[in-house]
């Protein structure tokens, strides 16, 4: 091959690369929005102060408005076995901890619906907080916050919020024990 011919292939090969890299960048905005799978995501709306809704009751609440009790916040999905198995541990912490303590569970994945997320909390018996996150607004400012793994639901995303609205993530990567939840809890009480 000749030189010339080379220095094309590696400027279109170029030209290519850079094209596709700019298709996929995100357009970047004046407003409190961003994009999110395919639809407009408000930011200017804090995250604690978005309306979630229970799915075993329809009881409608922010995070914000259970300021004054310490809250256990997971981030999960219904499909991930590992978020089940935190479940359970948080089940069992629940019957330790007091009326001081709030659980809620979100659902964060955006292809899931209130029946999946309604059936999962009816099959498995569970007795807390279950709510999706309403047009994918809270996952994203969870992200910018806390990194982008805060949105996996395997590594069994936690975060403790204490009674003054101060947050905490506990570690990723692993499924917290009743026992750590108790004791990580009872640390910021």
């Amino acid at each position: 091959m000749s030189k010339a011919f080379m220095t094309l292939m590696v400027v279109a090969v170029g030209v290519v690369a850079i094209s596709l890299l700019a298709a996929g960048c995100p357009q970047t905005s004046t407003n409190d929005s961003t994009e999110s799978g395919g639809g407009t995501v408000d930011t200017s709306i804090d995250w604690k102060d978005v309306e979630l809704t229970d799915v075993r009751n329809g009881d409608k609440f922010t995070v914000n408005s259970l300021k004054g009790k310490t809250v256990v916040l997971e981030n999960m999905a219904v499909w991930c076995t590992t978020c089940l198995s935190q479940q359970r541990q948080m089940e069992d912490a629940l019957g330790e901890l007091g009326d001081d303590v709030v659980f809620v569970s979100l659902d964060i994945d955006p292809n899931e619906k209130t029946g999946q997320l309604e059936d999962h909390v009816n099959r498995h018996g569970f007795d807390w907080a279950f709510a999706i996150d309403p047009n994918a607004s809270v996952g994203p400012q969870l992200a910018a916050e806390y990194g982008i793994n805060v949105l996996n639901p395997p590594s069994t995303p936690i975060i403790l919020i204490d009674k003054d609205g101060n947050e905490k993530l506990l570690p990723l990567g692993r499924i917290k024990s009743s026992s750590d939840i108790v004791s990580e809890v009872e640390s910021v009480s």
